[in-house]
């Protein structure tokens, strides 16, 4: 399938097919080892249009696991701009994920942060925070902080030669945490109405613009929560269309981590967590069009609905090219990724 230029900005692609980001936990002290230069280089070589590298730290407080590589002052450079580099090689276009865990995390920090103050044992949605952390609520100067460390880390981004930059807002981190009624219980600007609970988005992707100008900026966002009292189809409808004119394209998941581990082919294993009243994963998504693509579609549909052409990415329970191209030509998606069955040795497109 041809490729197009990705929003607004020069982010062209030779394919809509992608490979989604994957942890490889392949990093000490967030400098990133140099087998991830061939391993993204084997990636680039099955013929994607558009790598998404896993995700990295913005801040060591939001560090998610010990292996995590980092994009803050105290990173490797040389290994980051290299795989860059190794994926052009290919012609393919780079994209580096950028995030902050939260409270959300594996890692061994003595504190950890989120919107709102809440215990571990309160919030089993938080599947890997550790049952003893008290998380503190963040100050206003801390947020401005965060959105600052965004900010540059997307200018490092740039500087290493990257294609654009992904801003996670998906699986429990913590800008999902703040778009999250579950955990954001903020009664000021940052918590409350959708609006505000998406006001710390805004504030990284205006700052990233403002630094960086047209340099292309996905998100990825946690659209649902599958959760009662959580976010709704027609909540993260309505935040695609606040976010999309900031966007070069959204990047659709969902759930929190503990959810991301259920077999979403098993019915009853929702039913120990959600009210079976609460719209789930398409449980039929391993053999048909992915996890999400019910709500990507729906999300896709009215963004076109209110006039926005964002394009839309989805990946999660697609296996193959056929499946991937599926997805799009059904309106699910614009672009689609692949990601474990990519990791097979044999994989190609």
């Amino acid at each position: 399938m041809q490729g197009f230029i990705c929003g607004n900005t020069q982010l062209a692609c030779k394919n809509r097919l992608f490979l989604p980001p994957m942890a490889r936990e392949d990093s000490i002290d967030g400098q990133p080892s140099e087998k991830l230069i061939d391993y993204y280089r084997a990636m680039a070589r099955k013929g994607f249009g558009l790598i998404i590298l896993e995700h990295a730290y913005v801040t060591p407080a939001g560090k998610a696991s010990p292996k995590q590589m980092g994009i803050d002052k105290h990173y490797n450079t040389d290994v980051l701009g290299r795989i860059a580099d190794a994926i052009h090689e290919q012609d393919c276009r780079a994209v580096m994920q950028i995030s902050h865990a939260g409270c959300s995390t594996r890692a061994d920090l003595p504190v950890t942060f989120a919107p709102s103050k809440l215990i571990a044992a309160e919030k089993p949605a938080l599947g890997k925070m550790r049952p003893h952390h008290t998380t503190r609520a963040l100050t206003v100067e801390q947020i401005q902080q965060l959105v600052q460390a965004f900010v540059d880390a997307a200018v490092r981004v740039a500087s290493l030669g990257y294609d654009g930059v992904e801003i996670h807002s998906a699986h429990g981190y913590l800008l999902n945490q703040f778009y999250s009624p579950l955990i954001n219980k903020r009664t000021d600007d940052y918590g409350g109405s959708l609006l505000n609970r998406l006001r710390i988005h805004l504030e990284v992707l205006d700052g990233v613009h403002a630094a960086l100008g047209d340099f292309p900026v996905l998100l990825r966002l946690g659209a649902q929560d599958y959760e009662a009292a959580g976010n709704t189809l027609q909540d993260a409808c309505e935040a695609a269309c606040v976010l999309a004119p900031h966007l070069s394209a959204l990047d659709i998941s969902g759930s929190f981590h503990y959810l991301s581990r259920h077999d979403w082919s098993d019915k009853r294993k929702h039913s120990q967590s959600a009210e079976k009243t609460v719209e789930q994963p398409d449980n039929q998504a391993r053999s048909a069009n992915g996890f999400f693509s019910k709500t990507s579609h729906a999300i896709r549909q009215s963004l076109r609905l209110y006039g926005y052409d964002t394009p839309v990415l989805l990946a999660g329970g697609l296996r193959s090219k056929s499946e991937a191209e599926a997805a799009i030509l059904q309106g699910a998606c614009d672009f689609a990724g692949i990601g474990r069955a990519a990791l097979n040795p044999s994989f190609t497109l």
